[in-house]
């Protein structure tokens, strides 16, 4: 193979440029690899990749010509010229297959081809096309125009509000992805997560919260491995999915339907070496705070500070109310804030993490949880024994509607 490998075709010549072959322009393909190496503009990779493409076309005999043909087609498939992109996929869709092994591989050739074609005009026959392509390729390896294809097709799906064919197209991506998930997080995640919600707004599956709490297993062993920036956002996304898990358990519940229950949520998360509320097996202790108010590990702020934390309870006071205006949008919801206490106990500072569905509960629960309190079990012993400050905390609310 000369040029690539497989999985990585965006700027993927770094090491071994195309190379021409007997009649193919060799200025041609030196033009194609300045452009995508050396950091081009859209226009100039584009020109260069169109340029690649009638130079093979003109050309077809030459040994490496679908080779050449497909990377410039898919370049032009990620930069969203559907157009020119196409052109070169039916080359190589047409191309003599002279080894099987090789890249672009016959399957890659298929997808390349369906998925432009689907791009360029989406009818019931184009998807239909690419659906079958796309099943033979769930379970083979990965590259950047079989994941893009999985993507912008569950992206379209959700778009168009057909949660039937979503549940499906995600949950394909998601697992086509999986594989690569290590190297391509957001994707994988955003697939996985929309596979659930889509599952559960389709089939009021329990599985779909089954696969949220396997999320949230994987975000939180692979957010202890990344930095800062990805840290915050895999946090920020199993927040997301705590909350729908939440919003799920509840309308379960509230339906007198099978839910899944607590002790297989433990079981699941210990398979990722945490507990059911996020914290890692054996490594925290939460000085007697409650599991309602507790459900991700204490800060570091909060490990090492003198007094223990106060055994008591959370007065909550004033209760939460259903929104009058909330009934339309189903019978529950969830939110999950974060919150400090002050010297005092009093909850101060509080912030909504995530809430399903978005905009509806968030006002109620803020106004609600600004005036709660934690009252020590021993008043006394306040601010000599133990403390009531603290930060970092997630409360979590479900609203069913009565």
């Amino acid at each position: 193979m000369r040029g690539l490998c497989a999985l990585f075709f965006s700027v993927f010549c770094l090491l071994n440029p195309l190379a021409a072959g007997a009649d193919i322009s060799e200025a041609v393909i030196a033009r194609y690899n300045s452009a995508v190496t050396e950091g081009a503009d859209k226009a100039a990779i584009i020109e260069a990749s169109n340029a690649l493409i009638s130079e093979v076309i003109a050309n077809p005999d030459e040994g490496d010509a679908a080779f050449l043909a497909y990377e410039a087609a898919a370049m032009l498939a990620q930069l969203g010229d559907w157009a020119s992109a196409l052109e070169g996929a039916k080359f190589v869709a047409s191309a003599p297959v002279l080894d099987p092994a090789a890249h672009p591989v016959p399957l890659d050739r298929a997808v390349l081809a369906a998925f432009t074609a689907w791009q360029l005009d989406d009818n019931r026959q184009t998807r239909r096309a690419l659906d079958e392509v796309l099943a033979d390729a769930v379970d083979t390896e990965p590259n950047m125009i079989s994941i893009l294809a999985f993507e912008l097709r569950y992206s379209t799906d959700l778009h168009e509000k057909r949660r039937r064919k979503a549940a499906i197209s995600a949950g394909e991506a998601a697992h086509h992805i999986k594989s690569v998930a290590d190297i391509f997080p957001e994707k994988y995640v955003t697939a996985q997560y929309l596979a659930a919600i889509s599952l559960f707004n389709t089939k009021e599956d329990p599985e779909a919260m089954r696969q949220l709490v396997h999320l949230k297993g994987w975000l939180l062993q692979k957010a202890d491995l990344a930095g800062k920036g990805a840290r915050e956002w895999m946090r920020n996304m199993e927040y997301r999915a705590s909350a729908w898990q939440l919003a799920m358990d509840a309308y379960f519940i509230s339906t007198n339907r099978k839910t899944v229950r607590d002790q297989e949520v433990a079981q699941i998360m210990a398979t990722y070496g945490y507990d059911k509320y996020g914290n890692k097996l054996g490594e925290y202790s939460y000085e007697g705070v409650g599991e309602e108010i507790n459900s991700i590990a204490p800060s570091k702020e909060d490990s090492s500070e003198k007094l223990p934390f106060c055994d008591g309870q959370l007065n909550r006071s004033p209760r939460l109310k259903y929104p009058k205006d909330a009934g339309k949008y189903g019978r529950v919801g969830a939110v999950l804030a974060e919150v400090d206490l002050d010297e005092t106990g009093q909850v101060i500072d509080p912030v909504v993490l995530a809430s399903v569905p978005e905009g509806v509960f968030e006002k109620e629960s803020l106004k609600a949880i600004s005036k709660w309190k934690w009252i020590a079990d021993e008043t006394e012993q306040a601010g000599v024994t133990c403390r009531l400050h603290r930060k970092n905390l997630v409360q979590s609310f479900v609203f069913l509607f009565e």
